[in-house]
């Protein structure tokens, strides 16, 4: 019948044996790189710690580095989630800025075993490297329409890649410094380092009008 709506998809029992194996292999995998090492660490061996064959991992990965990647996939998302929670009508206040920074080094010190083995992956594999910097700019674009005053836009749509450009070096430094905070390279006091990124965000900004409500001269 025309314009009826087509079924929804019911997961069977195998999509969720897949769904759960799946996971099984990015727990033992994550675990397994992290403290054991990605490049001594065997397809095998993640394949046992999962409770799985090694023909079951193939079913799933192609290779170790197929499997890394997802879970840098995941690492990122987990970074989109961050970049969600700064949210301003206007120019943000500096104390919104330091909070927000804040929260994500204290995000990345949580994770810091994951931190360490993505920066190491991603310095050998390349693609892992171009992963990254394409999330980086959907994060660009991510904030520049939760905030308007980061906003990297022209009024015709088009990306202004003069801040564009500078967005993403923000967001480059914002990473950097909390990943050394994180894994304890940082000799000098965090919060100076926070609050010179928060001014460096501020100096950023680009005058918003607040949006005036109906009815209101």
């Amino acid at each position: 019948m025309d314009g009826a709506a087509l079924p929804a998809h019911r997961e069977t029992l195998r999509d969720v044996q897949k769904r759960r194996t799946r996971r099984k292999l990015l727990a033992a995998g994550k675990s397994h790189f992290a403290h054991g090492g990605y490049m001594t660490c065997k397809v095998e061996e993640i394949a046992a710690a999962a409770g799985v064959s090694r023909a079951a991992f193939y079913l799933h990965y192609k290779s170790k580095a197929a499997l890394l990647a997802d879970l840098l996939i995941d690492e990122l998302k987990w970074q989109r989630r961050r970049y969600r929670a700064l949210k301003a009508e206007t120019r943000p206040t500096e104390a919104q800025l330091i909070a927000w920074i804040e929260s994500f080094a204290q995000a990345f010190e949580v994770g810091r075993d994951s931190l360490s083995l993505f920066l190491f992956a991603a310095s050998i594999d390349h693609e892992l490297q171009a992963i990254t910097y394409r999330n980086r700019q959907q994060f660009v674009l991510l904030l520049s329409r939760q905030v308007p005053a980061f906003s990297v836009l022209n009024r015709d749509g088009s990306i202004d890649e003069a801040r564009n450009a500078a967005l993403h070096m923000l967001l480059f430094e914002l990473e950097q410094v909390c990943q050394q905070v994180a894994l304890g390279f940082w000799r000098t006091d965090p919060q100076i380092a926070f609050r010179t990124l928060a001014g460096r965000f501020l100096a950023f900004c680009k005058p918003v009008r607040k949006s005036r409500r109906k009815g209101v001269a």
